[in-house]
């Protein structure tokens, strides 16, 4: 087939899985007009698309969708399955001899660790205390603190991690990073495997939860995590709720052995409105919100097209997951 034929995309079945894809597919059809597409939200949808096109690629992005339909998905007979997102918990486990699955880890790790370092800053300068003392038209000096010296532990170092530690760096403060399989990554100060978990965290002022929801990585921030950190350290969570055991959060939160929180992320979603967390005054809450980047879907279409363009010249893919990785 001619190149200019193939980057048209002629004959290429493409699935999307998504809430309003659009936008997404703005950057698709300009590259690919001879792509044939079919879009569905729900597995009534997935089962039609797969019948009717036989798609052997896939785009999937879950938020917004009633139910993720991931058994209609592996019954499609795909090929290759492109992911709106960085997160592949409720995609596995899958046969990667089968399937190929790349996600979009990178696209708004810029932004995440940006939010990061506002929480980090916000909680030094007294930013989220003093917001509620707006509300109650109260008038109370603060001791404030620089972040200079001080410590930021990032458990995972995928793009997201890296980055924290990038911006921190930065900002005078060490930093160290936590992942299953250790080696050394500029701009970190050290990096030590999980089973040193407990004595990277004593280190930190600052923790930062930016690792993948994994069967290890699940509860993995329980009672004994938050005794071993250090009192008064602050504690972000930019990945995912089960990550945390909320209950001995909460607990290391009214003690005063935690400092703060800034929590994106939360077991249930949404944070129903009883959730102490909400009330608490050394506590910010977000959402699930710091990777709606606008026109961040644009911007994933234009990453699934440079995939399609190495898929379809037989290159290899890049952002390849494995459902068995490490972090």
């Amino acid at each position: 087939m001619p190149l200019q034929e193939r980057k048209a995309g002629a004959g290429v079945r493409l699935m999307v899985l998504a809430i309003g894809p659009d936008e997404f597919l703005q950057p698709v059809r300009a590259l690919f007009p001879d792509l044939a597409i079919a879009c569905g939200e729900t597995e009534e949808d997935v089962r039609r698309i797969a019948r009717d096109l036989k798609p052997e690629i896939a785009f999937v992005y879950r938020v917004g969708l009633k139910q993720f339909p991931r058994q209609a998905i592996f019954d499609a007979g795909l090929r290759w399955i492109q992911l709106g997102g960085a997160g592949i918990d409720y995609l596995t486990p899958w046969d990667p001899s089968k399937l190929t699955v790349t996600n979009a880890s990178g696209l708004t790790s810029d932004t995440i660790a940006q939010f990061t370092i506002g929480a980090i800053l916000a909680f030094a300068s007294r930013i989220v205390p003093y917001l509620r003392q707006q509300v109650a038209r109260e008038w109370r000096i603060r001791f404030v603190e620089s972040v200079r010296g001080k410590t930021v532990v990032v458990v995972g170092l995928g793009h997201i991690g890296r980055a924290v530690a990038e911006k921190a760096f930065a900002l005078g403060m060490r930093a160290v990073g936590v992942r299953a399989h250790p080696k050394p990554e500029k701009g970190l100060d050290e990096v030590v495997g999980m089973d040193r978990l407990h004595d990277a965290l004593a280190k930190g002022d600052v923790v930062v939860v930016a690792c993948p929801l994994t069967p290890e990585t699940r509860g993995l921030f329980g009672r004994r995590a938050f005794g071993a950190m250090k009192p008064g350290a602050l504690f972000i969570n930019v990945a995912r709720g089960p990550i945390v055991d909320e209950s001995a959060l909460l607990e290391a939160l009214r003690t005063g052995h935690l400092g703060g929180a800034a929590l994106d992320v939360f077991e249930k979603e949404p944070l129903p409105p009883e959730s102490p967390f909400w009330t608490m005054e050394n506590v910010l809450v977000t959402p699930h919100c710091i990777s709606d980047v606008r026109e961040w879907k644009i911007h994933a279409g234009e990453m699934f097209c440079r995939n399609l363009e190495n898929w379809l010249a037989g290159r290899p893919l890049f952002n390849v997951v494995d459902p068995n990785r490490g972090y």
